[in-house]
């Protein structure tokens, strides 16, 4: 017996969704210095890139893991942590940002994202300017 609830899509509600921006290893033309500096496991650094445009995001879903519906990382004794998607995709946890590095990096997503152009009436548009 399946207990899990369907929304109108079909997708299961008991997954959790999370946005990813994807970081590249070079740099662009406009952001030639490294916005975050990684240590790998095997002690050497590697160097990325944010770029918070809105088509670098990705959502996927995972499965919680507990009652508590937690999504939670495999992994222990020095291994690297993974957190695996609901299509069996792994994805390694690398680092955790500070809280005031995390909100820059929201904000400057949240700002591309509000110039993304709308399909709005003019009239509609006039109306919200006075």
């Amino acid at each position: 017996m399946n207990l899990t609830k369907k929304s109108k899509k079909g997708l299961e509600e008991d997954n959790r969704n999370f946005l990813f921006a994807v970081l590249d290893k070079t740099p662009d033309e406009t952001n030639r210095r490294a916005t975050h500096v990684v240590r790998e496991s095997d002690d050497r650094f590697v160097e990325l890139y944010y770029k918070p445009k809105s088509f670098n995001c990705i959502v996927v879903s995972f499965r919680p893991m507990d009652v508590k519906k937690q999504v939670v990382a495999r992994g222990d004794n020095g291994r690297p942590h993974f957190f695996t998607d609901i299509s069996g995709i792994n994805y390694r946890w690398v680092d955790q940002l500070k809280n005031n590095h995390a909100q820059r990096a929201v904000e400057r997503l949240a700002t591309d994202l509000s110039r993304v152009g709308l399909t709005e009436s003019e009239w509609f548009r006039n109306l919200e300017k006075s």
